[in-house]
């Protein structure tokens, strides 16, 4: 089973939740939970806050969220690593290409009088200029396509790991 997702859309790095992104040299990084965790931080530090006023212990929980949310996708431990490999991965060939990464928005295009998402353009130049790519070499070539005209970085991920010398097929 083989499933290509395109999502040529705002904040779409993580979309699919898929455990194996792939950053901007091709390297594999593994987006692990502390994102969620710093969410929540922040989260209940607003509701301690509106509850009984405490600005110290606010405060601290505000810290610590904002420490988990700048630190995740950085590595982490390796138990949180496992996790995210054994709950978020498929047997299935799921990948993924997002127009951006989730701090970014995805730029609408005109290219040649026709209405496009600048990454679909991006991805689909690439294609047609080599149909034989492999995983890091369509990436790159999708990223310099877009190079100096938009400020959103297209993202790759997938639900199990990539043999990025492999060539991609739809």
């Amino acid at each position: 089973v083989r499933l290509t997702a395109i999502m040529d859309c705002c904040h779409s790095e993580s979309i699919l939740d898929l455990p194996y992104v792939y950053n901007i040299n091709g390297d594999l990084q593994i987006i692990e939970t502390s994102k969620n965790e710093g969410i929540s931080k922040l989260v209940g530090a607003g509701a301690r806050f509106l509850m009984d006023g405490n600005k110290k212990k606010a405060m601290t929980s505000v810290t610590q969220g904002m420490k988990l949310m700048m630190n995740s996708g950085k590595g982490g431990d390796s138990a949180a690593r496992e996790k995210t490999i054994k709950t978020r991965s498929t047997e299935a060939d799921v990948i993924m290409f997002s127009g951006c990464k989730d701090s970014q928005t995805s730029a609408d295009a005109n290219i040649g009088g026709q209405a496009t998402g600048a990454m679909s353009y991006a991805l689909i130049s690439s294609l047609k200029k080599n149909k034989n790519m492999d995983y890091t070499n369509l990436l790159q070539t999708m990223r310099q396509t877009l190079q100096g005209k938009y400020t959103q970085v297209p993202m790759m991920s997938a639900g199990r790991k990539l043999v990025l010398e492999h060539p991609f097929h739809i």
